[in-house]
């Protein structure tokens, strides 16, 4: 298989995209790197915007049939705008990367396309070996995955799409054309993680995914790692309260009846030099969930 390797967002090292360059082809696979792969702004983005926007197009246009991230970052917003232009040809190629690369993987979803939420190249090798090879053998024609185990936050069953993601990332495109529960149709198994955010911000942004006019499309949630969060307004507070209660407590206030599953296996490092497992998450999924006392039960299905 032919993967596009493209630096979408922020700036990376280049010792780790090397690294994850030889994982890549370790597995049979060849690799494509973006024309402005190594640009740079300051100690910021990978290159200009246009730059950026012109490395999506070229691969849109390529044999490749998967666009991978190099890296995540805070600047992965500054390109949205101008993807619907070149949507035709990126909705047909499978998009992997996480973190900020959330804004991609709705994009894609929204036309109609599928993304594994899984491991930037650039960090291929921080995850478990078990994990990884999930991963790869994703690439390697698999159709369908199942995940169990896990914590049962709310109990009951679900079917929906898949659509996961960086929480605050998922936030930011509300309202917007890529806001999944506002630009696509059916019902939707909403996936969240996140990583080093004040715990009342998480408050804050649980409340506004809840508050969306078409919260009622969402039949279920899987929550991911919310890993090295802090807490500096209300220490106290945050001491006594989990990311897996607050959501429980406001879908009752609510009257929302859907389960919840925490499935701790993929999202961000709990700490540097973890090996956490990330299983691979595919965005577009037929998905089937299955929460008791006991934890949970997760199919994805594609074709």
């Amino acid at each position: 298989m032919k993967i596009g390797i493209v630096a979408p967002s922020d700036w990376f090292s280049k010792k780790l995209l090397a690294g994850g360059i030889r994982i890549i082809e370790k597995h049979g696979h060849e690799v494509v790197l973006a024309k402005n792969i190594n640009k740079k702004i300051k100690d910021f983005m990978a290159g200009s915007v246009e730059e950026r926007l012109a490395d999506l197009a070229e691969l849109a246009n390529s044999d490749a049939e998967v666009i991978w991230a190099a890296e995540g970052g805070y600047a992965a917003t500054e390109i949205r705008y101008g993807l619907e232009e070149i949507k035709n040809g990126l909705k047909e190629r499978l998009l992997i990367g996480y973190s900020d690369i959330t804004n991609l993987h709705l994009a894609w979803r929204c036309w109609g396309g599928r993304g594994l939420y899984a491991p930037t190249v650039c960090r291929l090798s921080q995850w478990s070996i078990e994990s990884t090879d999930k991963l790869f053998e994703l690439l390697d024609g698999s159709t369908s995955m199942s995940y169990e185990g896990g914590v049962g936050v709310v109990s009951g069953k679900a079917l929906g799409t898949m659509v996961a993601g960086n929480l605050e990332t998922m936030t930011l495109c509300a309202g917007t054309e890529y806001d999944p529960l506002l630009m696509s149709a059916g019902p939707v198994i909403l996936g969240i993680e996140e990583y080093q955010q004040e715990l009342s911000l998480i408050n804050r942004q649980l409340d506004q995914v809840l508050d969306s006019k078409r919260i009622g499309r969402v039949t279920g949630f899987v929550l991911g790692r919310f890993c090295q969060l802090k807490e500096s307004s209300y220490p106290e507070w945050a001491k006594q309260t989990s990311v897996s209660e607050m959501i429980s407590n406001k879908l009752l206030r609510r009257g929302i009846r859907i389960p919840v599953w925490q499935f701790d296996g993929w999202g961000h490092e709990t700490r540097k030099g973890a090996k956490d497992d990330f299983y691979p998450i595919m965005n577009g999924a037929k998905t089937k969930l299955d929460v008791d006392s006991g934890g949970g039960r997760m199919k994805m299905e594609w074709s």
